[in-house]
């Protein structure tokens, strides 16, 4: 009920903007941290897309990742390694700079590079 009402007043359009788009998670290691499972879950609900991905691994391969994002993806990926799959190809297919920490997650979870 609570995702429907979220979903009526455009508050996912409006994180992912700000969070993606806007590369807010790159830019602010605070709000990446405290945002990290609202990260996820968009992920988890929505997939993922590339302006995501982009965001993504901009923030993990910036001077100050924001370390507890990158621990919950992780874990996320870890339990989910179709999404991390997904993750890489779109980072290859687009020649995106992979972060170490999910490169050498999906060499261990899904047996590729």
């Amino acid at each position: 009920m609570d995702e429907v009402i979220l979903h009526k007043y455009g508050f996912f359009d409006s994180f992912n903007s700000l969070a993606f788009e806007d590369k807010k998670i790159v830019h602010d290691f605070n709000w990446g941290n405290r945002n990290k499972e609202l990260i996820v879950y968009c992920i988890k609900h929505f997939g993922l897309n590339k302006d995501m991905i982009t965001a993504i691994n901009d923030s993990l391969t910036t001077s100050y990742p924001p370390f507890r994002l990158r621990k919950e993806l992780e874990n996320f990926y870890q339990d989910n390694p179709e999404q991390l799959d997904e993750h890489i190809k779109v980072s290859k297919d687009n020649s995106l700079n992979i972060p170490e920490a999910l490169d050498e997650l999906h060499l261990q979870v899904c047996g590729q590079e």
